[in-house]
């Protein structure tokens, strides 16, 4: 069977989100222990808004993705979190 599905799944499902709220994460302690948030919130409010965009578009648009699919012939073959799906492939 031949894979046709990106090979950078991995990284948008699993590595991007950890990158994504990793800085917000370490903004948010620098804005703390520099004490810019005292004189701006805006330094406390846009890390959390970020991360609540950030939350709801991988919710909808990237943790839903299938790790992996395989053209078997006249079927695809899904792979979601180690469940294997056949679904038949029609062309017409």
């Amino acid at each position: 069977m031949k894979k046709i599905s990106s090979r950078y799944t991995f990284f948008h499902k699993k590595v991007f989100p950890v990158l994504w709220f990793g800085f917000l994460a370490v903004f948010a302690v620098i804005a703390i222990t520099s004490g810019a948030f005292r004189t701006d919130p805006m330094f406390a409010v846009i890390p959390c808004l970020m991360a609540l965009f950030g939350f709801v578009l991988m919710k909808k648009l990237v943790w839903n993705l299938v790790d992996e699919v395989c053209d078997g012939g006249d079927y695809l073959l899904c792979v979601t979190a180690g469940k294997r799906t056949a679904s038949p492939f029609r062309t017409s």
